[in-house]
């Protein structure tokens, strides 16, 4: 399963990594497609 990867804990303990982990998270939310509106109800 592709998710199984993303369940282990781990460490940032450098400050600079810890400043690139926030920026990767950062570019990668502004990166996503959003999402489609569809007419409808639900």
């Amino acid at each position: 399963m592709a998710t199984s990867s993303i369940t282990h804990n781990f460490l940032i303990s450098n400050p600079n990594s810890v400043k690139r982990f926030v920026t990767a998270i950062d570019e990668a939310d502004r990166d996503r497609t959003p999402k489609q509106t569809l007419p409808g109800r639900q």
